[in-house]
């Protein structure tokens, strides 16, 4: 098993807890100006505990979400009660399940995800999200560095710069980079958000 899935279905109940303990709003405030009009169609990919799927599904858009940890896809599925939400058991960089999908999706969110990519997959797995954008389509981000406290092994530093030239490399052009403080007040921890639109000439 890939060490970060084993990692977060070990610690499902505790990692979900603390994810769910934050708003969506709160998370992603600097990306809710790119959110299409629902019922639009979005995707969550690395969903964990389900938070962020949920509260898509609860504005109204029609949402995939993946998240190749079982106990925490279990988890999920739980929390969402009777929303439709279509969970799927998958991950970056191929993301194969949604294969002929290609357009399909007006937004996607990538939060928390690439920093367990290694710097050779980051192509790859833009190309894939970038696939699956509709023609005026918006990707969201999220990533940090490793802490402190962290797992070892589990994390992959990228830098903006790394990340930018990455996605222009698949067709995105770069519409969004801030600097968020840790919403758990995690010292000297700091996110970037970078949202991305699909490049009209490719």
């Amino acid at each position: 098993m890939n060490p970060a899935v084993a990692h977060y279905d070990r610690n499902a109940e505790h990692l979900a807890a603390r994810y769910d303990s934050l708003r969506f709003e709160a998370v992603h405030g600097s990306l809710l100006p790119f959110l299409p009009t629902p019922p639009a169609r979005v995707l969550d990919i690395g969903s964990g505990s389900g938070r962020d799927a949920i509260a898509f599904a609860e504005k109204g858009f029609s949402v995939t979400a993946i998240e190749p940890a079982a106990d925490m896809l279990r988890l999920a599925r739980i929390s969402a009660g009777d929303l439709e939400i279509e969970w799927i058991d998958d991950r970056l960089p191929t993301l194969g399940s949604l294969a002929g999908r290609d357009g399909s999706f007006a937004f996607i969110l990538c939060s928390a995800v690439l920093m367990h990519l290694s710097k050779p997959d980051l192509p790859r797995a833009f190309a894939t999200m970038r696939s699956l954008l509709a023609p005026r389509g918006v990707l969201g981000l999220t990533v940090r560095d490793a802490w402190a406290d962290d797992a070892p092994n589990l994390f992959h530093g990228h830098s903006t710069e790394i990340l930018v030239a990455a996605a222009a490399q698949a067709g995105l052009t770069t519409v969004l980079s801030v600097l968020d403080d840790d919403h758990l007040e995690r010292p000297g921890l700091i996110w970037r958000t970078i949202a991305f639109a699909r490049d009209r000439n490719r």
